[in-house]
C-alpha cells in the first residue's frame, strides 16, 4: 500500500460518514479541516474536503475500472486516492480536469501513478505547458471540438466545451450509468424516473453563493450563455467543484444553475438601469443592493466586487476574450476509420481514439 497512514486516517472518518446524499439542514461551517465521503447514486461517489473552501471531487467505479474527476492538488488527491481505496480496489483508469487554473488542475501524478490516463481538453493543456506549475502533471491526452466520450465497463461519460466562459478549456462532464443498471433501476419504480445521468463541473455554479470576488477569469456574458446551454443536457443530479451550503453536502441539481442566471440577470439589469440614470458603478459599486440575495454567501465580501465586474463588462464589453475557433473544431478524421483521434499531449503515450472505449 503506498499510502498507509493517510488510508487509516480516512477509514476512521469514513465509517461515520459513508451515507447516501439526502437535504440537510444547513449550519456554520467549523473553522478546521472537514471530510465526507458520499454516495450520491449507485456507483458514484463524491469526495468532499473542507478548509475554508469546499472542495468536491467525484468517482465512478464500473466493472472495469475507476473514473475519477477533478484533483485539485497533491494532498486533496491523496485523500481522494485513500477514499477511492475505501470502497473499492479497481484500477484507476482516467482522471479527468475540468480546465486549467492550478487549483483545480494540480496534483494529477498522485493518479498518473496509480496507472491512469490523464485528459484534458487541448485549450487547458496549452495553457498548462506555457505555465508549468511544479505540483501540475501535463494531461496525456487532451481533445478538441465541443463533444467526446469516454466508455469503460459499460458506463459512458460525456464531455461538453463550450469556448470562452471561466478559465482555459472548462469541460462539463455528464456520466451515464449502463444500461443494465438505469432498466434495473426503472423497473424497480412505478412512476416514470427523471434522468439517471449526472453531471460534474467546475468553477461555474458554486450552488448558495454569490460570484467569487470580482469573478477572476471569467468571461460573464459568455459564461450566462454556457450556463443556459447546459441546462439543456440530459442530467438532473449535478456535481459542483465548490458549495457553500454549509453542510457538507454533495447535493446539486440544474435548479442551482437556474438560481444563478437569476442572480446574473438581476445583478445585469441592476448595473445598467444605474448607467442609465447618469451613474458610475465603477467607481463606486456599493450604488447597487440586491438584498433579495443577502442570504447568499459571500454577498457582505464579494457582492460590491460582482458589482464591479459587470459594470466594467457593460462599460468596455466582455472579457477576458480569445479566439477559440480552433479548439470548437474536432480533429480530421482518418478516412479509414471514420474516427477523431485524441491528440497526444505527453509524447511517450500512444495516440487513442477520441471515443475511447475499454
Amino acid at each position: 500500500m503506498k499510502h498507509p497512514f493517510v488510508f487509516i486516517t480516512i477509514i476512521l472518518i469514513l465509517i461515520s460518514s459513508l451515507v447516501y446524499a439526502a437535504p440537510t439542514t444547513s449550519a456554520p461551517a467549523p473553522a478546521g479541516p472537514q471530510q465526507r465521503l458520499v454516495k450520491i447514486s449507485e456507483n458514484v461517489y463524491t469526495y468532499i474536503f473542507r478548509q475554508g473552501v469546499q472542495r468536491n471531487s467525484m468517482f465512478i467505479i464500473t466493472k472495469r475500472g475507476v473514473i475519477v474527476f477533478e484533483p485539485f492538488n497533491s494532498d486533496h488527491s491523496k485523500l481522494l486516492l485513500a477514499a477511492i481505496r475505501s470502497v473499492t480496489q479497481k484500477p484507476i483508469k482516467f482522471l479527468l480536469i475540468s480546465h486549467n487554473h492550478y487549483d483545480h488542475a494540480n496534483g494529477g501524478k498522485v493518479f498518473k501513478d496509480e496507472g491512469a490516463t490523464v485528459i484534458a481538453h487541448e485549450e487547458a493543456v496549452d495553457w498548462m505547458k506555457a505555465n508549468p506549475h511544479p505540483d501540475l502533471y501535463i494531461p496525456d491526452r487532451t481533445w478538441t471540438g465541443t463533444k467526446c466520450t469516454i466508455r469503460l465497463g459499460g458506463a459512458k461519460v460525456d464531455f461538453h466545451y463550450f469556448g470562452i466562459n471561466h478559465g482555459n478549456g472548462n469541460t462539463v462532464f455528464v456520466y451515464k450509468p449502463p444500461r443494465s443498471q438505469s432498466r434495473a433501476k426503472r423497473n424497480a419504480t412505478s412512476s416514470q424516473s427523471k434522468s439517471e445521468n449526472i453531471a460534474f463541473m467546475a468553477d461555474l455554479v458554486t450552488p448558495n453563493q454569490v460570484f467569487f470576488s470580482n469573478a477572476p477569469d471569467y468571461n460573464m456574458k459568455e459564461t450566462v450563455r454556457t450556463l443556459r446551454e447546459i441546462l439543456k443536457l440530459d442530467f438532473e443530479k449535478a456535481v459542483f467543484s465548490h458549495s457553500a451550503r454549509g453542510d457538507l453536502s454533495a447535493d446539486g441539481s440544474k435548479q442551482d444553475i437556474r438560481d444563478l442566471l437569476q442572480y446574473a440577470a438581476d445583478l445585469k439589469e441592476g448595473v445598467e438601469k444605474l448607467f442609465a440614470e447618469g451613474k458610475f458603478p465603477i467607481t463606486n459599486p456599493e450604488l447597487l443592493q440586491l438584498p433579495q440575495y443577502k442570504h447568499l454567501a459571500r454577498y457582505d465580501t464579494d457582492f460590491s466586487r460582482n458589482v464591479l465586474k459587470f459594470s466594467i463588462e457593460s462599460f468596455i464589453g466582455p472579457y477576458p476574450w480569445r479566439n477559440v475557433d480552433k479548439y470548437m473544431k474536432p480533429r480530421q478524421s482518418r478516412p479509414r476509420y471514420g474516427r477523431r483521434y485524441w491528440g497526444r499531449s505527453n509524447p511517450t503515450q500512444p495516440n487513442n481514439w477520441n471515443r475511447y472505449s475499454l
